[in-house]
């Protein structure tokens, strides 16, 4: 639950400068994003697919995008304009181009990013990181990295604020001792130095909230999900959002679910088949990252419909795809006298032009709420995420009310 303080902030939003820290800096959906935040710059730029600039937003006073400066961590060293270059060959996607347009800012970016920390627990990531671009230390050195990177990114560039985006690649589920889940257990497990139990999603959560900067988590990795962060944000009056950005067959679940339900319509099964390219495919690849992006997109259904119907949801890696994702899906569902009938859907979407948008709005809506010194769990965020923290409401219409309500309100204040 979101909390607020009475001491908002006065500066314009066109007078601040506002550090993005982006983990997995390098990666595809990071690259995206930063080319998307530079392009839009331009008076020409098209805005499709980003909600803050919706109608519903004039008179909120949001971040311009000549304010954002970014930097981040990542575990393995590349070129960002590559990255675009690359994904505009094989994907067939972005101007061609436009990456040596901000070749300078680029190359300034570039400059920005750090070697990240390494969680032992997740395999799968070993086949791609860098080994000599790591940050390798205990549990203690690992969270005062976190901490100093951050403190000099904003000290070096004359910031404002800063806000932390987990981008990295998904972490296998970690079971947590729970005496090292709460609020002392994580703060005496660090103070202590013991072998680190943490994902690396749970410490960079831990320390960029503890060092007093927003955290957004749009991977389905633990993050802030314990409830020891949960109660650090509320102390340090810090906002945070998450989990796992809703970009595709989990956004049309919980548009089509509502349907089913209101039209009296029993579902019988909802059966899902993803397959994708690029990283993320080949993360997944391994069962036990596999097991937490399951975890986080299975959950729609049942609590959208009140029951649980068969459902299953398959992932697959296939490498020719690059960056795109195709879902089909297929409904068997009882309609009058109990006929069996049946909806199928393809979903075929460039999956880092489909989240980078989602990030920018986060990343402008997180900003705003520390401004106005909201803090915790900002629910009004959920219609973002297929696994939201502190919201049991999945239906896409209704959490998209609550942020319509939310910035009614912010109008009205």
């Amino acid at each position: 639950m979101n909390g607020i303080s009475h001491t908002p902030q006065s500066n314009k939003p066109e007078n601040r400068r506002i550090g993005v820290w982006l983990i997995g800096g390098y990666g595809i959906v990071a690259s995206c994003t930063i080319i998307g935040a530079l392009s839009l710059r331009r008076p020409s730029s098209a805005t499709t697919g980003l909600i803050t600039e919706l109608p519903l937003f004039e008179g909120i006073p949001l971040l311009p995008w000549d304010t954002l400066l970014f930097g981040g961590m990542d575990i393995r060293r590349q070129s960002i304009g590559a990255t675009l270059k690359e994904l505009h060959t094989h994907a067939r996607v972005l101007p061609c181009g436009i990456w040596d347009d901000f070749a300078d800012e680029l190359t300034e970016i570039e400059r920005k990013i750090i070697p990240g920390i390494f969680s032992q627990q997740n395999d799968a990531v070993r086949s791609i990181m860098d080994p000599s671009f790591i940050f390798e230390g205990s549990l203690k050195e690992c969270v005062s990295y976190i901490k100093q990177s951050l403190d000099d990114f904003k000290t070096r560039n004359r910031l404002d604020d800063v806000i932390v985006v987990n981008l990295s690649s998904t972490e296998p589920f970690v079971n947590i001792d729970s005496h090292l889940t709460s609020y002392d257990g994580i703060r005496q497990a660090i103070d202590s130095n013991i072998a680190n139990p943490y994902p690396a999603s749970v410490l960079y959560a831990w320390a960029s909230i503890d060092a007093g900067y927003p955290y957004i988590n749009f991977t389905p990795s633990q993050g802030a999900h314990l409830e020891g962060i949960q109660k650090l944000a509320m102390e340090r009056k810090i906002p945070h959002a998450g989990n796992d950005g809703k970009t595709g067959e989990t956004l049309l679940k919980s548009v089509l679910a509502p349907m089913f339900l209101r039209k009296n319509l029993e579902v019988l099964s909802w059966e899902g088949y993803n397959i994708l390219g690029n990283t993320d495919g080949l993360i997944l690849e391994d069962p036990k990252n596999k097991a937490t992006k399951i975890r986080s997109k299975g959950r729609t259904l049942d609590a959208i419909l009140g029951y649980s119907p068969h459902s299953k949801v398959t992932i697959d890696m296939v490498p020719s795809l690059s960056d795109w994702k195709i879902a089909w899906d297929f409904i068997h569902f009882n309609g009058f006298l109990n006929t069996p009938m049946t909806m199928q859907f393809i979903w075929n979407g460039c999956d880092s032009l489909l989240a980078a948008p989602l990030v920018l709005d986060l990343v402008r809506l997180v900003e705003f709420a520390h401004r106005k010194c909201e803090y915790g769990i900002q629910t009004q965020l959920s219609c973002f995420f297929k696994d939201p923290l502190g919201c049991q409401q999945l239906d896409f219409i209704r959490q998209y009310d609550m942020l319509e309500n939310y910035v009614h309100h912010m109008k009205g204040s």
